[in-house]
């Protein structure tokens, strides 16, 4: 089925469901071979299952992680559990949080994923005043520019971005610190997110994508096998995705995860 989506115009958005159906006389037939790369896969029986590539012969090749795992440590660590009925409460203890881990990495820029732009400007509004360059945005129109000049920035700077989760390249002295202050679940709001979950496989493709975002979202500041970012989870959310989902997460991402770091250390 479709869904129809809606933005602030008058246009008529329709979204498919699923795209399974149509995988088939679309793109597969279209080829003898074909080569899906990426470095987060998450799951072979989700992908299949979702872009309809049952029946074909599908193998799984696994290549070794080549950046070294002390250049690219992930500490989680349960500041605060960011669900909207917990807002009063943990969005001010985030907000403390963010403040610490500016304090452990006083010279380097900070990358601050929020994945919403409420969460964004709230914690944007706590940081000024700590003696950063402190970017964000309101919308994806204004993001290119924000990043540019976050990038450009040779002070100690710090960015909350609600959308950076793919497709940016923070390399070297762009972001050394990286910061995940929500855990990225697919917005049940919306329409399509919220049937597709309804599906055959929903459950599966709904974690997958979160997985997916995550492991996408630790990987913004370490571009290379020299290059180095510190990374901190801090939605105790994370903790029960770990432990219903932990073998969805690429061995290499495991490898670096720290679930020790207490939240004393980070000045909590």
């Amino acid at each position: 089925g479709w869904v129809r989506d809606y933005d602030k115009s008058d246009s008529l958005i329709l979204k498919p469901v699923k795209v399974d159906g149509v995988g088939q006389d679309w793109v597969w037939k279209h080829a003898e071979r074909w080569l899906l790369m990426s470095a987060t896969l998450v799951s072979t029986d989700e992908m299949v299952e979702s872009l309809g590539m049952a029946g074909l012969k599908v193998e799984t090749v696994t290549v070794p992680m080549t950046f070294p795992v002390e250049n690219r440590p992930i500490h989680a660590i349960p500041v605060a559990t960011m669900t909207a009925k917990n807002k009063d409460e943990a969005w001010p203890k985030m907000a403390e949080a963010v403040k610490n881990v500016q304090a452990l990495h006083p010279e380097d820029k900070i990358l601050v994923h929020t994945v919403s732009y409420d969460l964004a400007k709230y914690l944007a509004r706590e940081a000024r005043g700590e003696g950063r360059q402190v970017y964000t945005y309101a919308g994806s129109q204004f993001r290119e520019a924000q990043v540019a000049a976050f990038k450009r920035e040779d002070r100690p700077a710090i960015m909350f971005a609600p959308s950076l989760d793919r497709g940016f390249d923070f390399k070297g002295d762009e972001a050394r610190v990286v910061v995940v202050a929500m855990v990225p679940f697919p917005f049940l709001g919306d329409q399509q997110v919220s049937a597709r979950l309804r599906t055959r496989g929903g459950q599966l493709w709904y974690t997958v994508c979160t997985v997916r975002t995550l492991v996408q979202m630790t990987g913004r500041g370490v571009r290379s096998a020299d290059d180095t970012c510190t990374t901190y989870i801090l939605d105790g959310s994370i903790y029960k995705v770990l432990k219903d989902n932990k073998r969805l997460f690429p061995g290499w991402w495991r490898d670096a995860l720290d679930t020790r770091t207490t939240r004393r250390e980070l000045g909590i």
